[in-house]
């Protein structure tokens, strides 16, 4: 039996007239129409390959392959680039609250601890006067009230907290009260105490 071989152009190629063992081959001038088929059994055809068609392949997909991982690529490294821009500006942040705290704030804790316990033994002392003066004068009686009201005020509020530095060098802020405490970030990265 003759090895037989349709030829014709691509557009008029039909699969499903191809005998099984047969070849069919587009001879078109368009080199990208100039294809091979084969008939392996009725309505199964496959396309063969040629080393140009497999050169032309290849080089195709891994120009595919090369853009997409290029692209995957730019796109994690954009990615990177924002966790970068976003950590350093938190560390910016940290670090400007730390020296705020060190250099400001905690100099300045420390001097309100120390004025705190001068106003507390000032204030105990100006109730013990007020109370003197209460028992000495009744004209005096409704000032000496008001002085001895105000001092235990003062008392109660110089004595609110303790403030210390452990052995890291770390804050430590202790309440010795009742009294409500807010503390606020502000817009400057500055830390505020409010006594409410």
């Amino acid at each position: 039996m003759a090895i037989q071989i349709r030829r014709g152009n691509y557009a008029d190629f039909d699969p499903n007239k191809m005998l099984p063992g047969e070849w069919a081959v587009s001879i078109d001038s368009d080199t990208e129409k100039q294809i091979v088929w084969m008939c392996f059994a009725a309505g199964v055809v496959k396309r063969m390959g040629t080393y140009e068609d497999f050169k032309q392949q290849i080089e195709e997909i891994a120009k595919e392959i090369g853009d997409s991982y290029t692209s995957k690529f730019n796109a994690v490294l954009e990615q990177v680039e924002n966790y970068a821009e976003t950590t350093q500006k938190n560390t910016d942040t940290v670090i400007q609250i730390y020296d705020d705290i060190e250099n400001t704030y905690l100099p300045q804790i420390l001097t309100y601890h120390s004025d705190s316990k001068e106003s507390a033994q000032f204030a105990a002392e100006q109730a013990a006067k007020a109370e003197t003066s209460a028992t000495a004068a009744k004209d005096s009686a409704g000032e000496a009230e008001l002085s001895a009201s105000r001092a235990e005020q003062i008392a109660a509020s110089a004595g609110w907290a303790d403030f210390d530095i452990n052995e890291s060098g770390h804050l430590i802020f202790t309440k010795t009260d009742n009294l409500e405490t807010e503390f606020v970030l502000t817009e400057n990265g500055r830390l505020e105490v409010t006594l409410i």
